[in-house]
Formats: C-alpha cells, structure tokens, sequence
C-alpha cells in the first residue's frame, strides 16, 4: 500500500513526494526497502503496488524493473479496506487460491531475514487455516500512537510465535498502555495482514456488503477495456474505512497473530524518527545543516540550509525549501493538524499538487445538474437525467431527451482536468444516473480532447 499522503512528515513530505518515496533512514527510500524485503519471497510479477496517480510517476522511478502490470491504481482514497479489496482482486484474477501480504510502504524492519521467516510461518497459517493473520510487535514502551492486540497464550497445534487474537484496541491513552505494556499480553498492531485473496473478499462481503457490491462490478471488468472507466464510476462509491474498522474487530473468522521480532516501526512521525536516529546515550539529533547550543533533545533537520537553536530541549525543527515547521518534539504527531489548517485556508501550494476537494466539486455539480435537470423537466415533461463519470480521459455527461447542456459540459471538463477520479454523488442525483444508465437505450459519450 503507497498511497498514503505521510502528513505527519510535513513539511518535507508532500502529495508528490509522500513519506514511503523519501530516504529519510538512508541511501534507499522506506518504499524501495520495502520492495527488497521481499526479495526471494515474492516473485516480482506478483508484486503489485497499490497508490494514485498523482504518486504512480515518482513511485515508478524508483522501481524502474516493474512495470505498469506491478501497479494497482486508486482512483481516489478511500482507506484500507476498499484499498485492500481492490489489490484482492487483482491477485485473485491472478490465482484463485492466491495468498496476499498485505505491506504498507513506509515501514521500517532492521533486520530482514527475521522478517522473511515470519511472513513464510504467516503464509503457511493462513494458507492452512483459511483464516485472517496479523503481526504484532513486542511493546518496549507505553506507546500512545499505536493500536495494541490481545493475544491468549500459544497452544500446541500452532507453530511457535503464533497466537490466537482474542481482541484489538485503539490508540489508547497514556495510562492504559502502561497497563498493556504490564499485562504482558498485549503487543503492538503492525498494520501488515497476510490472508487469502478470497478469504478478505468474504469478509467484506459479510461485513463490508456496499463496498463488497462495487468491487464486484469492478472485478468482472479486469482485464478488458472498460475497467478503468467501471473502476472510476464504481471506486468512488465506496465509503472510505479501516480494514480494522471494517473487517478486523467486528470479524468471527479466527486471527492469528505471528509475534514480529525484527526490528518493527511504522516511522509514523518525527519523533519516531528521531528515536530511530537517536544515538546511544541520547542528546540531540541534526540531520543536514544545524546547530544545537545549551540545549538537549533537540530534531534539526534541515538539509542545505543552515539552522541553529539556542537555549531550547525537545524541540523539532524541520526546515525546507519553502516551509519551516517548528513544535515541542512530543507533540510531532500533531503535525497532521498543521496540514488540515492549510488545506482549509487554501494555502494548499505548500501541500504539492492538489485534487480538488470532491466535496465541494460534487456541490458544484449538483447544484448545476440539479437547475438543468428541474429545467428539462419542465420544459419536456418527461424524464433527463445527467451523469459524469471522470477517469481522466472519458466523461460521460448525457440527457436523454436532449444534447448535453453546454454549461454542465463545461463544469465537467474543468472538474475532469483538476481530478481524474470518480465523484461521489448524492444518493438522489446518483439513483437518477443510475436509471439512466439501465434504462436509455443508447449511450452517447462526450470525449475530452
């Protein structure tokens, strides 16, 4: 999974250059990292990267040896469950049978062999068990940014390290991961999940029915012309949801949890990249250009810029070309609040490039739609609808009675040029082109130059 935006990374991580694409823990990138740690594993044709297009550019230069069949394009983000039902898809199209390794993009593992031997004893429950399987990550201190899993202790007809899941918890608060952190029985949720492609889909289809619809219809598409154009109407209709929201904690399919002792870290914010940086012994830490005087526990990184701070502890300071972030270092996760404030101020040039909020084109287009549909009813008494299904090349903008409206058309050309993904349209506007998409005998496509 590269999709994900690393706003917590901010400012050095924008919507071009996300988290997963920078060399921030060395020489390689923590998405080519995670690329070569499965290296002897996982053939490379049967990897497949999961990411959008504003990202699909910079992600393919640094796996130059995939090609576009390696590559899973979202037409807009819509969390982990949808996003890993998608990737099902495509792996089962490829093996019915297939089993899936779900690997975030970002992560950090120290020691790579280790984690090789895990995700083969992962493989082999979940291939056996038919069953959902996840890592957990031994605790070593009372983490307040992480998900905890229950897990019972490990009986005789599991290989060792693996354990019955008994319950997941969300981030909790200081105090009570003290109290997992004592129980002895709670370890950390890495976010990697290793199941059937066909196991996933029934869970989603059991628990997730709505999304399960839409993936179906995008399914039978793979592999022919209309798939990107299905995927585009479709994809978007699907609410955005956690795979542990939607799958995980609600599930009665056994979950196993295989103990992940290799070096794990979701390098989720500066100040975990600070403690993965921190010498033995503590202090401060510089990366690029930087001092730090009289002060101790301090993050400069500031590569080709000089940054000095005196007389301050536990501080972060992130200087970039055209943005500087500075906060208390315990408070670094909170820079993703930082993002949303400029976002919502439409300062968005400081974010990288943008799609266009869908919230406010779909209010555009319904207003417009809504005025040209009342009007055509008027005017013929009879039935006109219109939609606009957006993937970058193709719209489709129709009145059944009439020539498409030239002001709709405009509207749909400028939203199709600032975001190639489908919208989302109120249920009322999405039921009318639905009918028509069942009911008009002729489709007339309205081609963008």
């Amino acid at each position: 999974m590269a999709g994900g935006s690393g706003s917590r990374f901010w400012p050095l991580s924008r919507a071009n250059r996300p988290k997963q694409v920078l060399n921030i823990l060395g020489p390689n990138s923590l998405l080519q990292e995670t690329v070569s740690r499965i290296e002897g594993l996982i053939p490379a044709g049967r990897v497949r990267i999961v990411t959008n297009s504003i990202q699909r550019k910079v992600i393919a230069q640094q796996v130059p040896d995939f090609t576009d069949a390696n590559f899973v394009i979202e037409p807009s983000a819509r969390n982990t469950a949808p996003c890993i039902g998608l990737a099902a898809l495509h792996v089962r199209n490829i093996d019915p049978d297939g089993v899936m390794v779900v690997l975030p993009s970002d992560h950090l593992v120290k020691d790579g062999e280790a984690f090789r031997r895990a995700v083969q004893t992962a493989v082999d429950v979940a291939a056996r068990e038919d069953a959902l399987v996840t890592f957990g990550i031994p605790p070593t201190r009372p983490e307040t940014g992480y998900g905890y899993i229950q897990f019972a202790a490990s009986s005789g007809d599991l290989p060792v390290g693996v354990h019955r899941v008994k319950a997941f918890a969300e981030k909790p608060q200081k105090a009570t991961a003290q109290r997992f952190l004592a129980s002895g029985d709670f370890y950390w949720n890495s976010g990697i999940f290793i199941w059937k492609a066909s196991r996933i889909l029934r869970e989603m289809e059991e628990h997730l029915p709505e999304a399960h619809n839409q993936l179906m219809a995008i399914e039978k598409t793979i592999g022919t012309p209309d798939y990107k154009r299905v995927l585009a109407a479709r994809y978007g209709r699907i609410r955005p949801i956690s795979i542990d929201y939607g799958v995980m904690e609600v599930t009665r399919t056994p979950i196993y949890m295989v103990e992940g002792n290799f070096g794990w870290s979701d390098v989720g914010s500066w100040d975990e990249l600070y403690r993965q940086r921190l010498p033995v012994g503590g202090g401060s830490v510089v990366v690029g250009e930087g001092v730090s005087l009289e002060g101790d526990g301090n993050f400069i990184f500031s590569p080709g810029k000089m940054t000095a701070v005196l007389g301050l502890e536990n501080i972060l300071v992130v200087n970039t070309r055209d943005a500087v972030l500075i906060c208390p270092l315990d408070r670094a996760q909170e820079v993703k609040a930082v993002v949303e404030k400029l976002r919502r101020d439409g300062k968005v040039k400081y974010l990288g490039p943008q799609p266009m909020r869908a919230d406010r084109l779909c209010q555009e287009l319904e207003e417009v739609a809504s005025r040209l549909f009342d009007e055509v009813r008027r005017e013929q008494g009879g039935f006109a609808t219109g939609a606009c299904t957006l993937n970058g090349k193709r719209l489709l903008m129709v009145n059944t009675r009439q020539p498409v409206d030239e002001r709709i058309a405009a509207l749909a050309r400028e939203i199709s040029r600032h975001n190639p993904a489908n919208l989302y349209l109120k249920p009322a506007i999405r039921s009318e082109v639905e009918r028509w998409q069942t009911e008009s005998p002729i489709q007339p496509p309205l081609e963008e130059e």
